[in-house]
């Protein structure tokens, strides 16, 4: 058997990687198809139609939770502010769409979300609950920044804690970091 020439080794790795990636879903399945060119050893990953809301719906599936017309309204709403909102936000603008929706229903779904990571909770300082737009979902360790002026809502993957076992004689097992803080669009006006 002869031994395979180099450039056929790296597309052969490249290739394991590849399928490593889409079985571990690294790469979205919105992604509709996946090219490997083994002459000129590049991928191109051809993607129809993926927007955001694509991909909070492909959480909402794969979390095992339906795609109802209020969940996907809610999460478009949540695309359209750019902002943290409270319950009652949420309710208003979804009663203009739907007939029937009440505000524990807004709560159920609220809750619903934060749980497959599309939604976070937000400490504001109005003492009210609000919901923000989470990018990152459970996959990854992270917390959250809020703009104090307009709400917008970032991750913040460092965390000073993420490897602390202990403090003051406290075992940590989970903790809950925000801060708060003025966007730079904010600062700019």
């Amino acid at each position: 058997m002869k031994p395979r020439a180099k450039s056929e080794r790296h597309f052969s790795s490249l290739y394991s990687a590849l399928c490593q990636m889409t079985s571990d879903k690294w790469i979205d399945s919105s992604f509709s198809s996946v090219i490997i060119n083994r002459r000129n050893f590049y991928l191109e990953l051809a993607m129809l139609s993926f927007d955001s809301q694509t991909h909070y719906l492909n959480r909402l599936k794969n979390n095992g939770l339906k795609q109802t017309p209020r969940r996907q309204a809610i999460i478009q709403l949540f695309l359209d502010s750019g902002a943290h909102l409270t319950p009652e936000e949420v309710w208003q603008k979804l009663h203009q769409q739907f007939e029937k929706c009440g505000l524990p229903s807004v709560y159920r779904n609220l809750e619903s979300l934060v749980e497959c990571g599309i939604l976070t909770r937000i400490q504001a300082t109005d003492r009210k609950k609000h919901y923000g737009l989470c990018s990152v979902g459970h996959q990854h360790h992270h917390h959250h920044i809020t703009c104090v002026k307009c709400g917008k809502v970032d991750e913040i993957t460092d965390c000073p804690l993420a490897h602390t076992a202990e403090i003051h004689g406290y075992r940590v097992i989970s903790h809950l970091f925000q801060v708060n803080g003025i966007c730079g669009n904010c600062l700019e006006r």
